[in-house]
């Protein structure tokens, strides 16, 4: 469903011009012109601002690229609606018909419209110029420019505009279901250049020279719309591009001169440029006379302050906030005991607000965290602390908001990161210094989380406190396997099952055997992974701990694939495939405890991304791949749900490993480029040096080769030696560059003992070969 929201031009007698602002995939009708968290930031709230007499507005369909179909049905008709997909014809269509109810096309009319966005507006425009309806052809004559930001008109395939995307929005799109609709934007493409210059339809064109998370989707080629002048490069990313960040900026400047030439004569107010004063303030009024109403006069005043760009109208949520450079040259006039009372009366506002019956999303927890925020800037830290740990549970365990947490809690450390939390609890520092290391470590930053584990279990040392301890030095190991430092994660593990023993915390205890049988399996200690697995598990048993007992199933399923790894090293291998009845049964038995727990508690998310993940891994090696495909995409769609970057990228690789096998190399590689970029932003460094391994077998063109004997399952060596005897120089020094790279993440703390053993045995298999 299509909406067009108004953001302004509702009171204006006689409208003169309307222009309209069109998102692309993952955006929506506010927050892709915002660059701010609400609408005073909103750049189309702006526009209205400057222009009384222009009707602007803002359309919202849906475009959340989730999912495959959803991608590719923008460019097919034979991909109608499915969940919040449509075919871009068919979404040209509706948008046509209501901005026809909405009466476009009756005044001069100028489009904005950001990446994908950009092509509906093309679609649009030739949908309305062949209509049989005059109101909708009237839509095509009246258009006299359009504003395209970061638009992928021409030059690059859907294919790489797919992979650009999945990194950017996560979804999951594959080259070969969107290769066969280029041939639709090609033809949009000609229409536009041909019959936009003859209609006297100015165009305008801005590219990013920023790539976001390691994308670039849109260079000078692809940003030329075939008409126009040629497109200019700013210094944004493919997102920030259509959030300008004050009024003056470059690309509002571009729409005010398309105002200005196409539509002269319009009136226009002052918006205040950054780091000016607002304009004067409105003239007091005089009393009103008692016979009106003063409700009147409040909002004409009201009306008069949007028109001056001072206020913004939410008039869908019926809020008014003042523009952001108003409400800090405000605030930073306030003498420093009136902001501390402003946020007072601020927080005893937000305090009244009753708390809802069950927290569902983010929005239900709003007022909570504006009480907590105004709490904080009251300078009243202790009470904040109190509020977050009494109200704001549900922020990490059910929603997964990692970044939001660190930014909630990180004003509680005004002293710096390196220093306590300035609470005068002592019981609540170590416990702020434990939630925040837990968000970063969640959030994929576990080098920031370390330093913070190591402090709260410094402080729980001194007080005494030894469970605290054990259980911090669990935290800390979990940390320090991500990146790569196994020595210090056994040394810490150790401690914590000796604490715990001493105090007789089994639940703990068994924490820590589970942890140190995940260590051990990357270290190849086979037997021993085992043994602490089997401990932990009779422990979760004796206290019927149902969701850890599937923690300890999925770390089993983890240890034998890693030892099918290890099995494949050796020159004279067993069956490749012997033991995999056994790991699918520890998959399937982590999943089933997942459910388990569902049922009778609460949903674990990462228990189910754990178990897809590793159901995806064993079904691949068994040559089941729509099976595999299917748990793996799961367990990745599950990961972005709660925001877990820790799994992604071991998901990603088995993806990767799943499309080379089945000959879509193209598609592995990029897949491998994507869980190399997490694993690097992040410092995993074994899911890095996976990922290095993965990419020197795609340089070898590994998985291509046929086996030495196609009858029997060959070892790992004897795949490289075939790889690398067929591989061309440029192959094998690009083969070589990763595997070196590769082993020398998977060193770790150095051999024998502590490498990631399965990884450093394929990259020193690989340098042996290529010498």
């Amino acid at each position: 469903m299509s909406t067009l929201h108004e953001i302004s031009g509702r009171h204006s007698a006689k409208p003169e011009a309307e222009v309209l602002f069109v998102h692309g995939l993952g955006g929506d009708a506010y927050s892709t012109w915002r660059h701010g968290p609400d609408n005073a930031s909103l750049w189309p709230s702006w526009v209205a601002g400057k222009y009384p007499a222009m009707k602007v507005w803002s359309l919202g369909y849906a475009a959340a690229p989730t999912k495959l179909a959803r991608f590719k049905g923008w460019f097919s008709r034979a991909q109608r609606d499915q969940g919040q997909s449509m075919a871009l014809p068919d979404r040209a269509t509706q948008v046509l018909d209501l901005m026809v109810q909405r009466g476009f096309g009756q005044r001069p009319i100028l489009f904005v419209a950001h990446s994908l966005g950009g092509l509906l507006v093309k679609q649009v425009l030739r949908t309305a110029k062949e209509s049989v309806d005059a109101r909708q052809r009237a839509i095509f004559e009246r258009t006299r420019g359009v504003l395209f930001l970061a638009t992928p008109h021409a030059g690059a395939d859907l294919a790489s505009l797919a992979d650009s995307f999945r990194i950017i929005f996560r979804g999951t799109v594959s080259m070969e279901d969107l290769r066969a609709h280029d041939a639709h934007l090609r033809n949009l493409f000609d229409w536009y250049r041909n019959h936009s210059v003859p209609a006297s339809i100015q165009t305008v064109t801005y590219f990013e020279t920023r790539s976001y998370l390691g994308a670039t989707i849109v260079n000078p080629t692809s940003a030329h719309p075939g008409v126009g002048k040629d497109p200019v490069g700013l210094d944004e990313n493919h997102i920030s591009i259509s959030k300008p960040g004050a009024p003056d900026s470059q690309v509002c400047g571009a729409l005010d001169q398309m105002i200005h030439d196409l539509i002269p004569g319009l009136g226009t107010t002052s918006v205040p440029a950054p780091g000016s004063p607002p304009p004067l303030p409105l003239a007091v009024r005089q009393p009103s006379p008692p016979a009106i109403h003063p409700q009147i006069h409040l909002d004409a005043d009201l009306r008069e302050l949007v028109a001056r760009g001072l206020l913004h109208h939410d008039t869908r949520n019926g809020r008014f906030d003042l523009h952001p450079i108003v409400r800090r040259y405000a605030y930073d006039r306030l003498a420093a005991p009136d902001r501390a009372a402003t946020h007072t009366q601020l927080r005893d506002y937000f305090a009244a607000v009753p708390p809802p019956d069950k927290v569902t999303c983010l929005e239900d927890l709003d007022p909570v965290i504006e009480l907590y925020h105004h709490t904080l800037r009251a300078g009243q830290l202790d009470e904040a602390y109190k509020l977050y740990k009494d109200r704001l549970d549900p922020l990490y365990y059910q929603l997964g908001a990692y970044q939001l947490i660190i930014d909630l809690l990180r004003p509680l450390f005004p002293d710096g990161e390196d220093r306590p939390p300035r609470l005068k609890n002592e019981g609540a520092q170590p416990w702020t210094l434990n939630e925040l290391a837990n968000s970063y470590s969640a959030s994929g930053q576990p080098r920031r989380a370390v330093p913070l584990f190591q402090q709260q279990i410094a402080v729980r040392d001194k007080q005494g406190k030894k469970r605290s301890v054990a259980i911090g030095l669990v935290n800390l190991a979990v940390a320090q396997i991500s990146v790569g430092a196994l020595r210090a994660t056994e040394a810490n593990l150790r401690r914590s099952i000796a604490l715990c023993g001493e105090i007789k915390a089994e639940s703990d205890e068994a924490i820590g055997h589970q942890e140190l049988g995940r260590l051990l399996a990357y270290r190849g200690a086979d037997a021993e992974a085992e043994t602490e697995l089997a401990t932990a598990l009779q422990m979760f048993e004796n206290q019927k701990l149902v969701q850890s007992q599937g923690v300890v199933w999925a770390y089993r399923a983890l240890r034998k694939l890693l030892r099918l790894r290890l099995i494949a090293c050796e020159d004279h291998m067993k069956s490749e495939t012997s033991d995999l009845p056994s790991v699918l049964a520890s998959a399937r038995r982590a999943k089933e405890l997942a459910d388990e727990c569902a049922r009778t508690r609460s949903p674990n998310e990462r228990d189910y991304v754990r178990a897809h993940w590793l159901l995806g891994a064993a079904h691949r090696i068994a040559g089941q791949p729509d099976k595999a495909e299917h748990h793996l995409h799961e367990a990745l769609e599950r990961c972005h749900r709660i925001n877990v970057v820790y799994h992604e990228a071991d998901i990603l690789i088995d993806l990767a490993r799943l499309r080379a096998a089945t000959g879509a190399a193209g598609d592995a590689q990029r897949l491998t480029e994507e869980a190399l970029l997490i694993a690097d932003r992040s410092g995993y460094v074994l899911q890095a040096a996976d990922a290095h391994l993965e990419l020197a077998k795609l340089a070898l063109s590994f998985y291509a080769v046929p086996r030495p004997d196609p009858a029997a399952a060959a070892s790992f060596p004897a795949q490289v030696r075939a790889a690398v005897g067929t591989a061309s120089p440029d192959q094998r020094t690009l083969a070589l560059h990763h595997a070196q790279k590769a082993h020398r993440l998977a060193t770790c703390d150095g051999p024998p003992d502590y490498t990631y053993k399965a990884a450093y045995l394929e990259a020193t298999a690989l340098l042996e070969e290529l010498g």
